[in-house]
């Protein structure tokens, strides 16, 4: 995976997203990681809804990865960068709501502020 690796760093992602392509069909111990990594990739690209895909699967097929917390927050980021609401309501983790609540910003403050005034005061 070092390829992929070199490639994100200089940011050449879609040559990155090959090489994690390659890991990922080996099914190798670092499938689930190449599989997050070319979510981000495909993130960088602006190809949110198959980043989104990417991570659908890596929550499926590696229901314990260790990447799966990184992969939520990066789900959260992506919606996000959609324009899609997240709801902090919809998070469980207090991470990944403070993630939720920051995509709130860029919402209108009818529909924010509620939500808000729910996660202050513990109502979510």
């Amino acid at each position: 995976m070092s390829a992929a690796i070199v490639a994100s760093a200089s940011g050449r992602w879609d040559r990155a997203i090959t090489s994690f392509d390659r890991v990922i069909e080996l099914k190798s111990a670092k499938a689930d990681g190449a599989l997050y990594w070319k979510a981000y990739a495909q993130n960088k690209l602006g190809q949110r809804a198959e980043a989104l895909a990417t991570i659908g699967i890596l929550t499926k097929d590696y229901p314990k990865s260790r990447y799966l917390n990184d992969a939520k927050a990066l789900e959260v980021e992506v919606k996000q960068n959609t324009g899609q609401g997240v709801d902090p309501k919809a998070e469980g983790d207090e991470e990944l709501k403070l993630y939720a609540v920051n995509a709130l910003q860029n919402q209108n403050s009818e529909e924010a502020i509620p939500v808000l005034q729910k996660v202050l005061t513990g109502t979510v």
